[in-house]
């Protein structure tokens, strides 16, 4: 579970990064700063599952799990929006 956790934040960053990088705005201003930041993201969602493990809440894993993948799936749709617009305004 904790592991599942970690990679959809990474997957969240990485995608994060990429809609940035082609025009994108950061949704939540609080987490602008370290949201985009693949390697932050990874540890703070690693600190996050350690300390949910520790106080014997490992069982908000699969929510948080749950949640971070509608997350992700919002990101990768948004991704592959942008991806067929740009396709599509190239010169034929």
């Amino acid at each position: 579970m904790s592991a599942l956790f970690v990679g959809l934040n990474v997957a969240d960053a990485w995608l994060t990064t990429q809609l940035l990088a082609h025009g994108g705005v950061e949704s939540f201003w609080w987490s602008a700063h370290y949201n985009s930041n693949i390697f932050v993201k990874g540890l703070l969602a690693l600190l996050v599952a350690v300390v949910l493990i520790r106080l014997g809440k490992a069982r908000l894993l699969k929510w948080l799990n749950i949640a971070m993948l509608f997350v992700v799936l919002s990101n990768g749709i948004c991704f592959l929006g942008y991806l067929c617009s740009w396709l599509y305004w190239q010169p034929r």
